[in-house]
């Protein structure tokens, strides 16, 4: 049995779901940092790449190999591979992610769909997001608020492929304080 699922640490989450809002509607793009056990890939800290030139529906990261060695000695972990976002798009590898997915085993995108007038925000003023993990998408999917009455609806899926592999294949997802199907 190979590799099944991803944890994300609490930081990392933050990181790249904070990037990801950041540059909207352009996409977001980072490293992604961790360490390997035996089925399950402990993604500990994301790096936002700020040099990335960034598109509405395009991202050209300048992943300097230098900087990710750097990196991963300063932070004593491994690099996994990289995140994105998918503005106002679903969570899926595009035929372009497909094709460039190659120096990396771990791809995890961040879907970003800006929502008007959602109920559950208009009802809990005070919750700024909710988040869940949904095993039958193999997702975190969750809403984040941006005004009283707009936001974001988020979701989360990672991908992986081996050295043996030539697709891809979705990973179970999991967070820190995150739990499975939590309503």
């Amino acid at each position: 049995m190979g590799v099944d699922r991803i944890r994300l640490s609490q930081v990392a989450f933050t990181n790249f779901v904070a990037s990801a809002v950041e540059v909207y509607p352009k996409e977001a793009y980072g490293l992604l940092f961790g360490r390997k056990r035996r089925e399950t890939i402990f993604c500990n800290a994301s790096i936002p790449l700020q040099t990335a030139r960034r598109g509405l529906n395009l991202v050209r990261p300048s992943i300097q190999e230098d900087l990710v060695k750097r990196v991963s000695h300063l932070m004593g972990l491994r690099w996994l591979g990289v995140y994105h976002s998918h503005p106002k798009g679903t969570a899926t590898p595009s035929d372009l992610d497909l094709h460039s997915w190659t120096d990396y085993p771990v791809e995890v995108i961040l879907s970003l769909n800006q929502r008007h007038g959602v109920s559950s925000w208009k009802r809990n003023a005070r919750q700024e997001s909710r988040w869940r993990i949904d095993e039958d998408r193999f997702a975190i999917v969750g809403s984040l608020r941006k005004t009283r009455k707009t936001g974001y609806e988020i979701e989360i899926r990672g991908f992986y492929k081996s050295d043996t592999e030539s697709q891809y294949r979705p990973l179970k997802m999991s967070c820190e304080n995150i739990r499975w199907n939590q309503r």
